[in-house]
């Protein structure tokens, strides 16, 4: 019975630590648009992950990893690039959102860093993360 508590309990713990508030990632990127989405695209392709949605005229792109990495869940990026600037959010997509930030240990949801540091090294810009 102390084992199924402890069980119990520590995924409490891990569900109240997950983020469910939109963090926005900022990112500067001189590049023109059809250029980076293309790029953007084959990075993303290169780390398995589909397009769900996309159009330059809009200037937005939705990417799902093909594989669900949660039972349940698949994580998402959307990125929306206005004016010289990408917005973009990192998400697991379950019946709930849990976002990724700053909050994220590097040794744990790899596929978020990976591609955060990858958009970072395509713009040769840092991200900014919000937080609310």
């Amino acid at each position: 019975m102390k084992k199924y508590f402890a069980i119990v309990l520590l995924a409490i713990i891990v569900l109240a630590g997950c983020k469910t508030t939109p963090i926005k990632h900022e990112l500067q990127c001189d590049k023109p648009i059809d250029q980076l989405f293309k790029s953007i695209t084959g990075l993303m392709v290169q780390e398995g992950y589909d397009v769900v949605a996309g159009s330059i005229d809009i200037g937005f792109l939705k990417f799902q990893h093909k594989t669900d990495i949660w039972v349940g869940g698949k994580d998402t990026w959307e990125i929306s690039y206005v004016d010289g600037k990408i917005n973009a959010y990192a998400y697991l997509d379950d019946n709930t959102k849990i976002y990724m930030g700053n909050w994220v240990h590097p040794d744990q949801q790899t596929w978020y860093w990976t591609m955060r540091e990858k958009l970072e090294n395509l713009c040769q810009y840092k991200i900014i993360v919000h937080e609310k």
